[in-house]
Formats: C-alpha cells, structure tokens, sequence
C-alpha cells in the first residue's frame, strides 16, 4: 500500500524523543527530515538581514540570534514564517516531510494549521507524550554540556507554559494524536506509524 505524501509535525516535551522518531518516519516514508533547530541555525547562517517585517510586526534578528546563541526562546512568530518558508520549498509535494520540534507554542500551531489547510495538504500533528520523571531520567542520562538540572527544569517550565497551551489548542480541534513516548523506540515508532496509516490512507 502506497502511503499518501503528508507533512507531519512532531511536538512534545523536552527528551521526548522527536529527533529520533522524526528520523525513523522519514527512512519508513521516504521523506525529508526538517529540525527546527536546524533550520535557525540555516537561516542565521545564511542571511544578511538586520529585521524582518511579519505582517505587522518587526523582527530584529541580530535579538533573535543573540537568543538563539543564549538558548533562550526565539519569537513563536518569526519561528512560524521561518517554518513555513521552509515547507514553501517543497510545493507541491513530491515527498512527505516530517518537522522534528513544532509547535512550541499557540502561535505556532494556528499558523502551520492554516498553512496545511490553505495549501490542501495531507498532514498530522504527533504528541509525544512523556512523565516529567521520564524528562528528568532522559535528560540527564544522555550528559549533554546543556542538559544540566537547572536548564532542564527551565525547560520543563517553558514546555508548560508555551507548548502544551498548543497542543491543548490542537486537541480541541481534534487535530492532535497523542502518542505515549515511553518504552521502547521502535514500539513508538510503530504506534505513530499504525496511527497515521488510520488517519491519512
């Protein structure tokens, strides 16, 4: 059975494992792998620009790269146009894409739902839902420079405030599907990808 070319978003919380499910539904689906994180670190790479004009909002980027460098949250709407900018690339869709970190925020999650929606485009939102105890035992078990007590527990209170709003925002419309991101990898992988054929073949 042929699968549907699709843009997925996969969101959760810190170490929740959306890096390596992203990976593993991009080899499964053929598609292109986009991390977020890495898609900043293009554009800052790349581009010259001193602002950037969001409908009626200005963006100073050397701010926003100077968060970037701090590991502070970058604007929920400059993250929403850069995302969508990138996705732009790939119309019409000659392969399923697959974005590893989004929605962090509400912002976030009504611009790349109008996006999909206006562009008529097959897609799905995948929450991976984890325990604070299993962030804590993730985090701290992979020894990262950045992934010291106080930093994770900034970022469990940032996934609080800003991300879950989103993926409650999501829910209400029945556009979610809340995946349990604990146990063993390929588990997940195939509970994501059973859900997905349900929903999109």
């Amino acid at each position: 059975m042929k699968f549907k070319k699709i843009v997925i978003f996969l969101t959760g919380a810190p170490a929740s494992g959306k890096d390596t499910q992203t990976g593993l539904l991009a080899k499964k689906l053929k598609g292109k792998k986009i991390t977020i994180s890495e898609v900043f670190d293009d554009f800052f790479k790349n581009s010259k620009r001193k602002y950037l004009k969001i409908k009626n909002k200005t963006i100073d980027l050397r701010k926003e790269r100077e968060k970037r460098l701090r590991g502070d949250l970058i604007s929920f709407h400059f993250i929403s146009w850069l995302v969508i900018e990138t996705l732009k690339k790939y119309l019409p869709l000659k392969k399923s894409l697959i974005i590893s970190g989004g929605p962090r925020s509400v912002v976030e999650a009504k611009a790349y739902l109008n996006f999909v929606k206006k562009e008529n485009l097959n897609y799905a939102f995948i929450f991976l839902n984890i325990s604070e105890e299993e962030i804590y035992k993730r985090t701290l078990k992979r020894k990262r420079p950045d992934d010291d007590l106080e930093t994770v527990k900034k970022r469990i209170e940032n996934f609080k405030k800003y991300t879950l709003p989103a993926i409650n925002f999501l829910k209400k419309r029945k556009e979610i599907i809340e995946i349990n991101g604990e146990g063993k990898i390929q588990a997940i992988h195939q509970k994501i990808f059973k859900a997905l054929k349900e929903k999109i073949v």
